[in-house]
């Protein structure tokens, strides 16, 4: 099978800058110049944001979507109109689904360092429920000799799993240094979005440099690697039709 990868280059994607903060974002948000890019199917939206020491991002309120905040490094303080104040280190992940209606606010907890985190949204299957928190860290499971990419939501009908809860058909996974190996198996109507948070991420025969994106719309068998520093994010959800009854993307 012939799959065809899309790649979307770190330069490509526009930075904003805001006193200490800056975001690389990869979909469009109000004010944003033209051909920033909508969204990709479920996947409504992608930042790799960086905020300065002890900065914050405004309060903001938030319905019928899935956020995850992934912590590539630094310390991160969640905080949230359902009464959550805690903080997550390197290597932590969270997902906060906000059902009804939530607001939350992140902060670099460090006086000195920078925080690094990948946040993106996911739009919820459901368009009702009761606003929850998952969060917890990352480790490594293994299959014969090679790392597999860790999967850190799930769609949460599926048999249960070690991975939190997606209130969304889809599945969020991460590749750590020090080497992993996977394979990506997507059906009709589903993508996988791949984002290289350091470079030499192997998608099928390409690899990414850092902040590259790889995507595919199609259906696909297809590898994902990485040695050394390589360091990786996966992101499949269906692409039209967000109430699709299969799981994708798992071996």
């Amino acid at each position: 099978m012939t799959t065809t990868i899309s790649v979307r280059k770190a330069a490509d994607i526009p930075r904003y800058s805001i006193d200490a903060n800056s975001a690389s974002t990869h979909f469009s948000i109000p004010g944003s110049p033209a051909g920033v890019h909508e969204r990709f199917g479920a996947l409504s939206g992608f930042n790799d944001d960086v905020l300065g020491p002890s900065m914050a991002t405004r309060p903001r309120m938030y319905a019928h979507v899935e956020i995850i905040t992934y912590v590539v490094d630094g310390s991160y303080r969640h905080d949230d109109t359902l009464g959550s104040d805690f903080v997550l280190q390197h290597g932590n992940v969270e997902r906060f689904s906000f059902g009804s209606g939530a607001g939350d606010m992140r902060k670099n907890d460090s006086d000195s360092s920078e925080l690094r985190a990948i946040v993106l949204s996911i739009d919820a299957r459901d368009r009702v429920g009761t606003p929850s928190i998952d969060h917890r860290s990352l480790e490594r499971s293994a299959v014969g000799r090679e790392q597999t990419l860790i999967d850190v939501a799930i769609d949460d009908t599926r048999t249960p799993s070690p991975a939190m809860s997606l209130h969304q058909r889809g599945r969020v996974a991460v590749g750590l240094p020090g080497g992993f190996g996977d394979r990506i198996r997507l059906e009709a109507d589903y993508g996988a979005y791949i984002y290289a948070i350091s470079g030499g991420v192997g998608v099928g025969d390409m690899v990414l440099a850092q902040g590259d994106v790889a995507t595919v719309t199609e259906r696909a068998d297809l590898e994902i690697f990485g040695d050394g520093s390589a360091h990786a994010l996966l992101v499949v959800v269906p692409l039209r039709n967000y109430e699709v009854a299969t799981v994708p993307g798992t071996a």
